[in-house]
């Protein structure tokens, strides 16, 4: 394997990473944002975290 074959294939194994950790992500936040909208209509603090986890979701996400 050639240096520049190996920078490559270095190279694709990063952006796989970096897929698969913001594809994590973003189903993290979405699963919080379940819970967090569940619970929501029974404890009254809970509301400010889901508008605020919320808007971070569709600046984030909003094109993923």
């Amino acid at each position: 394997r050639t240096a520049e074959e190996g920078l490559s294939l270095d190279s694709d194994l990063s952006f796989q990473d970096t897929e698969r950790l913001v594809e994590e992500l973003r189903h993290g936040v979405r699963d919080s944002l379940y819970m967090l909208q569940k619970y929501g209509t029974e404890f009254a603090h809970v509301e400010p975290l889901f508008e605020e986890l919320r808007m971070v979701y569709q600046v984030a996400f909003v094109d993923v």
